[in-house]
């Protein structure tokens, strides 16, 4: 009995020290929607309309290059546009990126089955050498329970 007894602590110690580690090389970010490794402005607005689409509105606000909004508020419109997106079977449109200095802005639509535009996240980048930043996210819609906002 003893022995079962050490053996388990023993192995109880092991497991908590291989599961710490040096925490300050971890990112917060989830590891699909890492930002820093991100290139060029349409894979960053990918990025931002994967992390709308998979309800993470808390990722898309600490990209945010204007940290005065409300995270709220950007995070239950995040959620309201992502349980759309995914409730009917829609055709999606995405525009070309189109360059304003260092701008840059992406649109992305969804159509219902007439082809009538039902939602628009439109995503403006910001680009200043190499680094990259969320400078807005615009939510456009035509449906009556989502609502227009610009973040």
């Amino acid at each position: 009995m003893i022995y079962l007894k050490r053996s388990f602590i023993l192995l109880l110690s092991l497991f908590i020290i291989s599961c710490g580690g040096d925490s300050s090389k971890k990112s917060n970010q989830p590891k699909d929607l890492n930002f820093s490794t991100v290139s060029s402005p349409e894979e960053f607005s990918d990025l931002v309309l994967k992390s709308v689409s998979s309800y993470r509105g808390i990722v898309l606000g600490s990209q945010m290059s204007n940290k005065d909004i409300d995270q709220e508020h950007l995070k239950r419109t995040v959620n309201m546009y992502a349980e759309a997106m995914g409730g009917k079977k829609w055709i999606r449109e995405d525009a070309e990126i189109k360059q304003d200095g260092n701008l840059f802005i992406k649109s992305y639509r969804w159509l219902d089955e007439r082809r009538r535009m039902a939602m628009n996240v439109i995503v403006t980048t910001r680009k200043r050498g190499n680094e990259l930043s969320l400078e807005g996210v615009e939510f456009k819609t035509n449906l009556d329970i989502l609502e227009n906002v610009k973040f």
